[in-house]
């Protein structure tokens, strides 16, 4: 990997000198006279740019039009120029468009008060909207912030969203859990957090969902509670959305970034990535971004005389075209290829970094792999004047194979697992919804989707540990298969009832059809009708506080054939209540959010250990309760500064079970700490020669959390995570470099605590440097 360092390197240095160089791009606009809200719909249409507003801020505004060659920022001045609105960039290539304040109406960037905030706009409802507007609580993150902060995967959003934890072991072996709900104690055949790539379900059978990167990402949110009515089924705890850029027309323009790191105790690690935007025309275009990482690992196995052990090298290309038939009709096709492969999945190290194998397989490093390919088409059609249909077509293919290390719960047998998952997914929807303001907003829609997953897993070689040979038994080979048909219809609608007051909610009706996966079985119906409400009152145009109550369902299942344990189980739910208020104050000096929830988990699916040694079945063991509290908060006393903080209280408790339970009466569920929150502080400034400087510094804190599995008197904890991360950033128009290090404390705390010898934990400090150039 040597090899790779000192060119990257190069690269990083050679765009710090070029900060000297670079003009802004402009853009032929012709756009005549007309309400506000047409024309700044058309300059999006010319230039590429991401608008958000809601309609109630661009009501009865007018435009006096664009015409001639000019900057976005040019543009945008001339366009609202008169019109009482104002605009903020909140990313490279998105702009937040709102009512000037009443002690004036213009529009530049530059005027608007120094300290703003900026509103966040979201698509949560399926509509555009003011974040503050959304009655649900959201942690939505912008493609600035995902850069500040430097999120590249799973792992490090949850650190940066509060209430959510994740479990990853490397490759598309992931498990989300938000509110307290997830995959904890395993079991089931279908996540419980929902993870969505634009308008597509990505989230497989459990476990095995795509493993989704931030790559050219518009923004993240994470809708916290179940939000089955408008995701279905897999979003009882809630669901993430990963934006996508949408390809732009009348431009060609390309990003490109390299990036160096070092780990402690680790090899070095390179990441390359590129973005490139290009025209075809006047009413089509193609945006292709790739990125290729060669991860240098950290994880040693002693025993087997490796060092970095959990090296990989992981290549993504995604490629999403924009083709406008006519002024009402638009094509987005999309086609996503990822490839991965790894020397070990990241899990079993000691507090040492080693993984250490039995003496029976002193050799037995497992190596992993993980590919993918995601295709979908979307047609988005305005029907009528304020009404859009869209139509989504989906399909992907997911294999993964490997292998792994654990121990039996005394930790005198050593197993040597392999396992193989090969599942595909198929969908279409069909979604009609109101595109006008007015006080009565909705949304109908209807979903098909056919999955097929298989998981074999194969438990290839046991014995004592400290035995130089294997124990003379067969290998015991698990196969789970998953094979469904569902249907969805639902309705999602609000109405003002007045300029202060609205209420809304929505319904879905959800039908599985599971086939039966082996002789002798039969297949299985479950059905389920999933209500949404809530009420908002807005105290002031910035602040409102909302009520909610909605439902989350998953489906039950068929265990394999196995005459020590059932054969099927029945399906889980949960309901939950929150109370919550957003608010922007003083100008947009101070803003934030504040929710409390409670949930009523019932029918809780979770693994269970069968008579027959090592093997395992989901069976349907009780309820626990859910109460909790989170906020995030932003302050901004001056436009150089930003101070923030956010964070959970969480209190679970399993409170009735059954006999042979993986649970006990009194038990907090598995991984869900008690408390988590961060801090962070971000400053801007100006130097010579128009070079901006920028410092960010996050601390987060996760507290400690338990595991688990009374079915074999096997339980675990870890301590409380702390991580500090810094990044400084240089930049001039289209260059920049950043120097960043992530856990410099190297907390090397379990995100994953585990009796069996499978624990996770945290990345050791890493300190790298990345440069950016953009034509």
């Amino acid at each position: 990997m040597q090899h790779l360092h000192q060119p990257v390197a190069a690269i990083c240095l050679a765009i710090a000198s070029a900060f000297a160089h670079g003009q802004e791009v402009t853009y032929d606009f012709n756009i005549p006279a007309q309400p506000a809200k047409q024309a700044i719909e058309s300059l999006s249409r010319q230039s590429g740019l991401q608008p958000f507003f809601s309609d109630h801020a661009v009501q009865g505004a007018q435009s006096p039009g664009v015409k001639g060659k000019y900057s976005l920022r040019e543009a945008l001045d001339r366009a609202l120029a008169g019109s009482g609105l104002t605009y903020q960039f909140t990313g490279e290539r998105s702009v937040a468009i709102r009512a000037a304040p009443k002690n004036g109406t213009a529009a530049t960037e530059g005027s608007r008060n120094p300290v703003e905030l900026g509103e966040v706009i979201v698509t949560a409802q399926q509509r555009t909207q003011r974040e503050i507007d959304v009655p649900i609580a959201i942690n939505a993150l912008s493609a600035e912030e995902i850069a500040n902060r430097g999120i590249t995967d799973l792992q490090s959003l949850s650190f940066a969203v509060p209430g959510m934890t994740t479990v990853v072991t490397g490759m598309a072996q992931n498990r989300v859990m938000l509110r307290g709900i997830g995959e904890g104690a395993g079991g089931g055949n279908f996540p419980l957090v929902g993870i969505r790539q634009d308008e597509v379900a990505v989230d497989g059978p459990l476990r095995g969902g795509l493993d989704i990167r931030p790559l050219d990402i518009e923004r993240v949110e994470v809708l916290n509670g179940p939000q089955g009515t408008l995701y279905g089924q897999g979003a009882m705890g809630g669901t993430v959305r990963f934006l996508t850029h949408d390809a732009v027309v009348g431009e060609t323009s390309m990003t490109a970034a390299a990036e160096v790191s070092s780990t402690k105790r680790g090899a070095p690690s390179q990441r390359l990535t590129g973005v490139a935007n290009l025209s075809l025309g006047d009413q089509a275009a193609l945006r292709i971004a790739g990125t290729f990482e060669d991860t240098g690992g950290w994880i040693d196995a002693p025993t087997a005389g490796q060092k970095d052990i959990n090296d990989g090298k992981l290549a993504q290309l995604r490629i999403k075209g924009l083709f406008a038939l006519t002024d009402r009709l638009s094509l987005i096709p999309m086609v996503q290829i990822h490839r991965n492969k790894v020397g070990s999945l990241n899990n079993g190290e000691n507090a040492d970094g080693n993984l250490v194998l039995p003496a029976f397989a002193p050799n037995a490093v497992q190596s992993a792999r993980n590919d993918h390919e995601l295709y979908s088409l979307t047609a988005d059609w305005e029907v009528l004047d304020g009404i859009k249909l869209l139509a989504i077509g989906s399909m992907f293919r997911n294999d993964s194979e490997g292998g792994y290390y654990s121990t039996t719960p005394n930790g005198l047998i050593g197993v040597i697992s392999k396992f193989e998952n090969r599942d595909k997914a198929q969908s279409g929807e069909l979604r009609l919804m109101s595109d006008t303001p007015g006080r009565w907003q909705w949304t109908v829609g209807t979903l098909y989707r056919d999955v097929d997953y298989n998981q074999t897993v194969t438990a290839s070689q046991m014995g004592a540990i400290n035995s130089p040979t294997p124990l003379p038994v067969p290998a015991t080979v698990t196969v789970t298969p998953i094979k469904s048909k569902s249907w969805s219809f639902y309705g999602n609608t609000s109405f003002d009832l007045t300029e202060r007051f609205q209420i809304g909610g929505g319904l879905r009706y959800f039908i599985d059809e599971q086939a039966a996966p082996n002789a002798g079985q039969s297949s299985q119906h479950f059905d389920s009708i999933d209500p949404r409400l809530y009420a908002s009152y807005k105290l002031m145009r910035d602040w409102n506080v909302y009520t909610s109550a909605a439902k989350g369902f998953r489906s039950g299942g068929f265990n394999a054939a196995n005459p020590a344990f059932p054969g099927t189980f029945k399906p889980e739910t949960v309901w939950s209540y929150e109370l919550g208020s957003k608010f922007e104050a003083m100008g947009g000096l101070f803003g934030g959010q504040i929710a409390a929830f409670v949930s009523r988990y019932t029918d809780m699916q979770t693994s269970t250990l069968a008579a027959t040694p090592n093997t395992f079945y989901t069976d349907n063991i009780g309820r626990a309760h859910i109460k909790g509290l989170d906020w995030a908060f932003k302050v901004r006393p001056a436009d150089w500064v930003t101070f923030g903080a956010n964070g959970t209280l969480q209190d679970t408790e399993v409170v009735s079970v059954k006999a042979n339970s993986s649970y006990a009466e009194g038990d907090r569920l598995n991984y869900i700490p008690k408390y988590n929150y961060a801090v962070f502080v971000e400053t801007q400034t100006s130097l010579v020669h128009n070079v901006k400087a920028r410092f960010r510094a996050d601390y987060i804190v996760r507290g400690s959390s338990v595991f688990a599995q009374r079915t074999y008197n096997a339980t675990a904890a870890n301590d409380r995570i702390e991580l500090l991360n810094l990044r400084l950033s240089l930049s001039r128009k289209q260059y920049g470099i950043e120097l960043y290090g992530e856990n410099l404390m190297n907390d090397r705390g379990q995100t994953f605590p585990n009796p069996v010898n499978f624990a996770t934990r945290t990345v050791p400090r890493t300190i790298g440097l990345r440069g950016t150039v953009s034509f």
